[in-house]
């Protein structure tokens, strides 16, 4: 089991499994065990890449994040 994280909301710190907890607790939200699960490379890819769709729409960069869907639409 991993005891430390990667905080990817602030500036990619390593934190431990208690100030994740706080964290929660401080935005009300309750603690499962499975929150703490170990993300696969996949897992973690198809967000990046779900971000940047996002990130360049936001721009209006309609090319890219339509590039960028076809890429999520092969996963499916």
């Amino acid at each position: 089991e991993c005891d430390t994280y990667i905080d990817v909301f602030n500036n990619g710190i390593m934190i431990g499994k208690d100030d994740c907890i706080e964290f929660l607790k401080k935005s009300k939200i309750e603690f499962r065990e499975e929150m703490l699960a170990e993300a696969s490379v996949r897992t973690i890819l198809l967000r990046m890449i779900r971000n940047l769709v996002i990130a360049h729409r936001k721009y209006g960069q309609e090319w890219e994040s339509q590039q960028l869907e076809l890429l999520l639409d092969k996963e499916k």
